[in-house]
């Protein structure tokens, strides 16, 4: 039997897009033709479950963080990680360093998969760790292929704890850094994260709004320079595109 709360919620959500990223409970009761006290309701309960966020400023409501958790778990049950797997291989093989897949997850990057590179002196075995987002060349990849507002709403609760001498600690400075990832295409990382480690991330998008995940190549800096790393970006760009491909007919 259908549940009309759970109708009317969906509903609800969907009324949500990058034109109307804002509503408010009079604005919604017009678009679905209910009464304002159950929308007042839906908003609230959605709300509470972290599903919709409300502005300080407006009063007015937009989709919650508690749907990128959402989104993220979905990615990792629909195998996602097998879909991926044999490009981050060629990559891997293509750079000779090691790479990765990360999804967000609560206000984090997971890396859920990861291809060793050849070299015996190498950075592996992150499968299930926790990347910050914003010292990070994953993390910073996926604030600047999220919707800006998003993007904002992380960047506004992130705690900017410098985990070396080259970490962004200021939230001026990491929304300067995300517009130019943004604008280029790509993310560093440069000795942020772990001293004498470098990397590049390019993000994964179901489409050119909705980013999903992010490949990211990794190695030491003594061996993955700065230099060498820029020299491997059409490589990553590329097998990124092909994967992104793969996504939308995994998602379709």
């Amino acid at each position: 039997m259908r549940i009309q709360s759970i109708g009317r919620a969906a509903a609800l959500l969907r009324e949500f897009t990058l034109d109307a990223p804002l509503l408010g409970v009079a604005e919604l009761s017009r678009r679905l033709e209910l009464d304002r006290s159950a929308v007042q309701r839906l908003v609230s309960s959605l709300a509470d479950a972290g599903l919709l966020d409300q502005d300080q400023v407006s009063s007015k409501y937009r989709l919650g963080l508690g749907l990128l958790e959402l989104s993220g778990t979905m990615v990792k049950c629909r195998g996602f990680p097998d879909v991926v797997r044999p490009y981050l291989r060629h990559l891997a093989d293509l750079v000779s360093e090691s790479t990765y897949l990360g999804v967000l997850d609560r206000a984090s990057v997971l890396e859920i998969e990861e291809i060793p590179g050849p070299h015996m002196i190498q950075h592996s075995g992150w499968t299930g760790r926790r990347l910050p987002l914003h010292c990070s060349a994953s993390g910073k990849a996926l604030l600047a292929g999220m919707p800006p507002e998003d993007a904002e709403a992380l960047i506004a609760r992130l705690d900017l704890q410098p985990l070396t001498g080259e970490a962004i600690t200021e939230r001026d400075d990491l929304r300067l850094e995300i517009a130019k990832v943004r604008e280029r295409g790509y993310a560093t990382d440069f000795g942020e994260y772990v001293a004498g480690t470098n990397a590049l991330a390019v993000p994964l998008s179901l489409s050119n709004t909705v980013t999903r995940g992010t490949i990211c190549i990794v190695g030491p800096s003594f061996r993955f320079t700065e230099s060498r790393a820029l020299e491997c970006l059409d490589a990553l760009r590329a097998v990124g595109e092909e994967i992104s491909t793969k996504f939308a007919q995994a998602f379709s």
